[in-house]
């Protein structure tokens, strides 16, 4: 007679602790030795090739860059930083603090100081794409940096043209969207003190980032990310005290908010190349006359023959934009806190969501500031990086994704003023990064059912909100 076969418990899917991402553990080897120096190797050499095509010098010391020193000059001298000698456009528009950090730099001539800023640039994207492999870790193994590298790829060729221009222009652009991904993501961790002062970091360099700090409230503590925010913005108020004086400082604290409002000038929403919802609305239903208050008019002609016959005043303009800003950022807020990562939840999948959330938050962050240049589309790179990621590895639902990709980098990416094709400058005038981003945010949202729907316990590590 025949034995019964022996009774097998089935498992049970028990929420895992929270255990340090496999890349927090060693950032060095698990991220830079996972494929990221590749990358950047490449990513270098599309670098010289980009400036090599664009015929400007690779450290160009013309432009933002100029303005940053400039300013830093000034403050290592102790004179005015806010001045209109080189027109309201080229002027420093920073926080005293900004021109105090940059004051070391001018003790080297231009052309080294503009080489130091050049590789800090280059080190904080090792940093983002590094943040990016946090975000959404790998796994070890060579399936692991064959993704790393092959998704960081993709995902640099994507954003090449804003990572290139980044580093010709020389702005603080890199530094401010490293900030704000890293504060995204301490305040996943549970960190709020460190998300907090990252933040108020962002904030001093860009006061456009101050639209994430509702993000610090969705989680752990937020009190202590409110507190650390406010400590840190103080800190970072009062430092230039300690070099040019209380009464110079605080003489510069009160100017600094008065030159932002002086220098505010409708030729900025006239230049196509400032994709923003504000200059979007402004150039659709924007005055009639609103063409020739513009820095390029010429720029503007297809207006007259594309735009609706809507005209509605400046100030309409801006109440338009802040309504739709205030009610796109209280929905963000609804679907961030209804999806919001749980601790019972499988750890693939919290990845995915803190994945989605801070993509959506950088999205938002880049269409509503009111200047949205050609380098703030870097932010860009997180959501990229997040629909590869998942691209990857979900090859049975790759196709939606690939072509929601390519429509977005398309649309991103249309060229402007090309001779013998007039409607492309009609295009990118009515918004095409714009909407191609509009399109990056739908696939994020795709890409983060696919991943959630499809998660496994055993796939990932995660960032799980500690109980």
């Amino acid at each position: 007679m025949e034995s019964a076969p022996p009774i097998v418990e089935a498992a049970v899917d028990t929420p895992r602790p929270d255990p340090l991402p496999v890349a927090l553990e060693s950032p060095v080897a698990k991220g830079i030795g996972g494929g990221l120096a590749v990358v950047f190797a490449i990513g270098v050499l599309l670098a010289l090739v980009h400036q090599c095509r664009e015929h400007y010098p690779l450290l160009n010391n013309e432009g933002d860059w100029a303005v940053y020193y400039r300013a830093g000059a000034a403050m290592a001298h102790r004179l005015p930083i806010y001045t209109l000698e080189h027109g309201e456009l080229l002027t420093f528009k920073n926080a005293p603090v900004v021109a105090l950090l940059i004051a070391p730099l001018t003790l080297l001539p231009p052309f080294a100081a503009r080489a130091v800023w050049f590789m800090g640039d280059l080190g904080l994207f090792a940093c983002i794409f590094v943040l990016c492999q946090w975000i959404l870790p790998a796994g070890d193994g060579r399936r692991g940096r064959q993704m790393r590298a092959w998704v960081g790829l993709g995902t640099w060729f994507l954003v090449d043209r804003f990572l290139m221009f980044q580093l010709g222009a020389g702005t603080n652009a890199a530094l401010y969207i490293a900030l704000c991904i890293a504060a995204c993501w301490w305040a996943a961790r549970g960190r709020a003190a460190a998300a907090g002062a990252a933040l108020a970091g962002a904030v001093f360099l860009k006061v456009v980032p101050i639209c994430l700090l509702p993000y610090l409230l969705l989680h752990r503590r937020p009190a202590i990310g409110l507190a650390s925010f406010a400590t840190t913005a103080v800190a970072l108020a009062l430092l230039p005290a300690a070099w040019i004086g209380w009464d110079a400082n605080r003489q510069l604290l009160a100017e600094w908010p008065r030159h932002l409002r002086d220098t505010d000038s409708p030729a900025q929403n006239a230049r196509p190349t400032n994709q923003s919802i504000l200059a979007l609305i402004s150039r659709t239903i924007g005055p009639e006359q609103f063409g020739r208050d513009g820095k390029d008019p010429a720029a503007l002609r297809p207006t007259e023959r594309y735009r609706p016959h809507i005209y509605l005043s400046a100030a309409t303009v801006q109440r338009v934009w802040l309504a739709l800003g205030v009610a796109v950022a209280a929905a963000l807020c609804a679907l961030l806190w209804r999806t919001r990562p749980s601790a019972a939840t499988i750890p693939a999948r919290n990845a995915a969501t803190n994945a989605m959330h801070i993509s959506l938050l950088l999205i938002y962050m880049t269409l509503f500031n009111p200047l949205a240049w050609r380098y703030n589309f870097i932010a860009l790179l997180v959501p990229y990086y997040f629909v590869l990621n998942t691209i990857w590895h979900h090859p049975g639902r790759r196709k939606p994704l690939a072509w929601m990709v390519a429509t977005a980098y398309v649309l991103i990416w249309v060229p402007m003023s090309v001779r013998g094709m007039p409607w492309l400058d009609a295009f990118q005038i009515y918004g095409a990064r714009a909407w191609g981003t509009l399109v990056l945010a739908a696939a994020v949202g795709v890409a983060w059912r696919t991943a959630t729907r499809d998660a496994a316990p055993d796939v990932g590590n995660s960032a799980v909100v500690r109980p």
